[in-house]
């Protein structure tokens, strides 16, 4: 017998084992019986229908479990992007605790303009820590329940009957009233019955028309409005309306208006036409007019002119008026052109313009290929489309149903075309399938989301049947694949024998610049059926990639019912890749090739080598490296560009093939316009080189030839160049040399227009008649660039010296002359400006002369030559306009001294000679107290010595004229001349303070 309270009692006791028994389990494997959390995601809908009148819906979403639901919520499915959360893009975030806390959201329709198809999409409710807690809400927009083949209509007196359809975009019936409302409705009647107008419309097969005319019987003088209400029968919030508009008319008076149409349409790509307006009155006169643009729509069009005059019906005046469709898309616009004379007389053009799939797309190009690049065989579907800026996205399906999307795009200069290309990437094609024949459905998607749609047969237009398919694998025979080649070239390849093909396709691509988004390295051409060889291509250097394509194609200028013009076609086609070499001059068939090229900074540049031997140019177009090989003593390599332009060249050198020695002559390298930055290289000897502005090492070789023959040498600017030539130099010219150095054997005239700042070493091998520097001519400064620490210097290592003229020398240089020299002149730069100074030191064997305006900081050494005449004059003669300063002249090695001449005398330690002085004049200095200073002079004669301004007081510190002899010696100052004459050794002292006159 069981006792209830017992059993009561034992139910406790289990109840709390178990409860204790869960306990114990949790606490052993670590949970915590406080944190059950096991959310349930419930929401206020399951779907959601959105309709033109109701595109915003609630959604309330709730957690109808334990603990917190974190939760976020997307959109997906085909028509995902037609809806928005809480207008916000992308994902959307909430939480809620519990059935009590609601939280709301909203989902709208996301565009501007209400679809023609039913839309599908659902939202994503995803608990946020279990992406297995998932809940779903459809979404549904309906396509609008009243649709309209219009949304305006115009009437004028030559048109006064209007027809529009109406139809529903839904699959339930519409049942429909229609009505006129407005200010004029009187003046309208529908279907020529009073009052409202019933009808309905299951659907889009089923479109009923209905007329519209005006109920009057005198056509009004003013614009009337008024409008078509249509009424859903079933739910009279939803509503669509028509506009109507009649035109007034003007009365005639005795001028009449001839026009050449009374209505102008413009369809898909047709954005313009022409008219004519002219005097139609018999009578005498000038018709002047004016015309305008009425109507609804009147924005979208322009005209060429508002006025003009006609004298009669032979002075037909031509007129055009353009549509701008803007971003409308699939719509038909109307106005009316208004021509009005000066009597009021008026005339109207109807006018139209209706936009369609072909005023985006101008042209379509679609292709079937089989292709063979390194024998590998690939089926190739190809489409390339060409739309104008308003397309966002190209989709096409294939007749088998496949979709595929162009979501990227090249386009022009202004960017107001675009180039659509399936596939996008060149390298793909031999992924893809052969789509078939049959219809394409190619689909646009316009910036503001609308969609046009045209269809495109890939067949034979408008016959029955297929494009048949050629068999002939192309061979191209020229260039090899592989090959290296010059430009121009002619491709030739094997002829075209497959009766299913009717043509030949080249295209070629520059595979180095291939991605460029201008493609200007991408050409295609077209040749008959019997054609094997192309014309002459100008490439520029680099990869390419000879596509040759036997096939057939078909081009139709108007088709597809949206007058696209479209292109098809099926093709086998082989690629072959070759290089174009920068090479010029004479190898293999070609003979004095001249290559063209732009260098880094666009400037096209020809190179071209004459009189044997080939040039190349190594990778890049900076021309850092030129490599002239196998040339001769009458090669000539010449560098020309635009006049104008300046561009720069690195590294050229000559260098032997195999079947010639280790010696390259040249005869002239020639780029007037070029600037060299490398080193010139010439193993064997050069007749000329001219170029621009230079810097870097010149190195020229001897000749290979018995006879050596001097090289002419012209440049603009020289900075830090190394001029080091075996070959002598008949001419050197320059506008300034700043620093480096230039050797050679000898050098006939040497002209420099400006400053000169390079060390010169002349062997004197070979010179002729021991002339080693014929003349050297610097309009500048001989000078030392203060960046480089060494002295320039001359060096004449044997031979004689001309002519050498300076406008200025510096102390820091240093010449040392092995001969003779003629003349060592400081001429001053034209036009005055500079005094001409001469300084540094002279080191020289005999100077017949030497001329300055300014001698200073000058040491004048003449050692001499070799003689057993005791009577040698080492130093023809000196002259210094104005002062010789802290300078030497020193003769004491060599003999006589011609004559000195200069203005002042100051601070020169000692002017010197073992021989004869023939003539010391100081002729004074303008506006100077003293021309002869703290000086000191020896000879072992002075002929003759004029000195005037003398400063007799030095401080006390000597300055002396002294000699064996001297035949006469005047001193002239301000207040006195005094002459003494046949003074000899044993004569007394003549001291005048610190001016001494010594006889020993």
């Amino acid at each position: 017998m069981i006792y209830p309270e017992k059993n009561k009692k034992q139910r406790v006791i289990a109840l709390f084992l178990i409860f204790s028994l869960l306990i114990w389990v949790s606490q052993a494997f670590g949970a915590d019986p406080n944190d059950l959390n096991t959310p349930i995601i419930e929401t206020s809908e399951d779907s959601f229908t959105f309709t033109e009148n109701n595109t915003s819906q609630e959604l309330w979403i709730w957690n109808i479990g334990t603990g917190t639901l974190y939760y976020s919520l997307s959109i997906d499915g085909n028509d995902a992007d037609y809806f928005i959360i809480d207008g916000t893009i992308g994902d959307v975030n909430g939480y809620s605790t519990g059935a009590s806390d609601k939280k709301k959201h909203f989902v709208n329709m996301s565009f501007d303009q209400w679809p023609d198809t039913t839309l599908n999409a659902r939202i994503v409710i995803t608990d946020v820590n279990d992406s297995n807690n998932v809940a779903y809400i459809t979404l549904t927009a309906l396509p609008p329940i009243i649709k309209t083949s219009t949304d305006s209509l115009y009437f004028t007196e030559g048109n006064s009957s209007q027809n529009f359809e109406i139809w529903t975009g839904r699959t339930d019936t519409l049942y429909y009233t229609l009505s006129i409302d407005g200010d004029d409705a009187d003046y309208f009647i529908i279907d020529d019955t009073p009052g409202d107008v019933n009808g309905y419309s299951t659907g889009a097969d089923d479109k009923k028309m209905h007329t519209v005319d005006m109920d009057y019987d005198q056509w009004p003088d003013t614009t009337l409005n008024a409008r078509i209400v249509i009424t859903d029968v079933n739910d009279g919030n939803n509503v669509a309306y028509i506009t109507l508009t009649a035109l007034p008319s003007k009365p005639n008076s005795s001028s009449n208006i001839g026009r050449s149409t009374g209505r102008i349409e413009l369809v898909g790509k047709v954005t313009s036409k022409k008219f004519q307006i002219w005097n139609n009155n018999k009578e005498d006169g000038v018709l002047d007019y004016t015309i305008t643009i009425i109507g609804v729509d009147d924005q979208h069009f322009t005209l060429d002119t508002e006025e003009g005059q006609s004298e009669d019906k032979y002075d037909k005046q031509t007129h055009t008026v353009y549509v701008d469709y803007e971003d409308l898309h699939n719509t038909t616009l109307y106005a009316w052109i208004v021509i009005e004379d000066n009597n009021d007389n008026v005339a109207y053009i109807n006018l139209s313009a209706t936009e369609t799939v072909a005023t985006r797309v101008p042209y379509i190009f679609m292709e079937q290929s089989i292709n063979y690049t390194d024998d590998v065989e690939s089926n190739v579907f190809y489409l390339f489309m060409v739309t104008d800026d308003t397309v966002e996205q190209v989709d096409f399906n294939t007749p088998e149903g496949e979709e595929f999307s162009i979501l990227d795009y090249t386009e022009n200069d202004d960017g107001s075309i675009r180039c659509w290309t399936y596939p996008e990437d060149p390298d793909e094609v031999i992924d893809l399938a052969d789509f078939g024949d049959g219809t394409y459905t190619i689909v646009v998607t316009y910036q503001d989301d609308d969609v046009a749609q045209t269809k495109v047969n890939f067949g034979i237009p408008n016959k029955p049947g297929t494009i048949p398919w050629p068999t002939q694998i192309p061979v191209l025979l020229n260039p090899e694949p592989e090959d290296e080649t010059v430009s121009p070239v002619r491709l030739e390849w094997e002829k075209c024998t497959d009766p299913n093909a009717d043509s030949v396709r080249l295209i070629l691509e520059n595979l180095d610049s291939f991605d460029d988004d201008e493609n200007t390295n991408l050409i295609t051409k077209e040749y008959s059926k019997g054609t094997t060889r192309s014309s002459a291509f100008t490439l520029e250097t680099g990869q390419w990639r000879a596509g040759l394509s036997f096939g057939r194609w078909y081009h139709v200028k108007k088709g597809n019912n949206d007058g696209i013009e479209f292109e098809v076609g099926k093709c086998i086609r082989s690629y072959s890749d070759f290089e174009i070499m920068k090479w010029f001059g004479t190898f293999d068939e070609f003979k004095n090739h001249t290559l063209k090229i732009a260098d880094c900074c666009g400037t096209e540049v020809t190179f071209n080598l004459t009189g044997g031997g080939w040039g190349e140019i190594a990778d890049g177009n900076d021309f850092n490296e030129i490599t002239l090989t196998g040339t001769t003593a009458k090669s000539v390599f010449s560098i020309t560009n635009k006049k104008g332009t300046e561009i720069t060249v690195g590294d050229i050198k000559t260098k032997t093939d195999e079947t010639d020695g280790d010696i390259n002559d040249i005869k002239a390298i020639i780029g007037r316009n070029v600037n060299l930055e490398g080193d010139i290289t010439i193993t064997g000897g050069a007749r000329s080189i001219l170029l621009n502005n230079a810097s870097g090492d010149i190195s020229i070789g001897s000749y290979d030839s018995p006879k050596i023959i001097p090289c002419v040498l012209k440049f603009n600017k020289i900075d830090d160049l190394d001029l080091d030539s075996n070959t002598p130099i008949r001419n050197l010219q320059a506008t300034h040399w700043n620093s480096g150095s230039l050797t050679a054997p000898w050098i006939s005239t040497m002209k420099i227009k400006g400053d000169f700042g390079a060390d010169l070493i002349l062997s004197g091998d070979n010179s002729p008649k021991g002339m080693t520097l014929k003349s050297a001519k610097i309009a500048g400064e001989l000078f030392d660039d203060d960046e480089v620490d060494d002295d320039v210097d001359w060096s004449v290592v044997t031979g004689n010296c001309g002519t050498i003229q300076v406008a200025a020398s510096s102390a820091d240089f240093s010449a040392d002359i092995d001969g003779n020299i003629g003349t060592i002149k400081a001429v001053g730069y034209k036009g005055g400006g500079i005094d001409a100074v001469l300084s540094g030191d002279w080191n020289f064997g005999t100077v017949k002369a030497i001329k300055a305006d300014t001698i200073e900081q000058c040491d004048i050494v003449a050692d001499g030559i070799d003689t057993e005449e005791e009577q040698v004059t080492a130093i023809g003669s000196i002259y210094a306009k104005n002062w010789i300063t802290d300078s030497t002249i020193d003769a004491t090695e060599a003999g006589n001294i011609g004559k000195i001449t200069a203005g002042g005398l100051r601070n020169c330690e000692y002017i010197t000679t073992d021989g004869t002085l023939a003539c010391l004049q100081i002729k004074g200095i303008k506006n100077e107290a003293y021309c002869l200073i703290n000086s000191d002079v020896y000879a072992e004669r002075i002929r003759n010595a004029y000195l005037s301004y003398p400063k007799y007081s030095n401080g006390g510190v000597p300055f002396e004229i002294s000699a064996n002899s001297i035949e006469k010696i005047t001193l002239k100052d301000s207040s006195r001349k005094t002459t003494w004459k046949n003074l000899e050794i044993g004569s007394p002292q003549i001291k005048i303070q610190d001016f001494e006159i010594n006889l020993e």
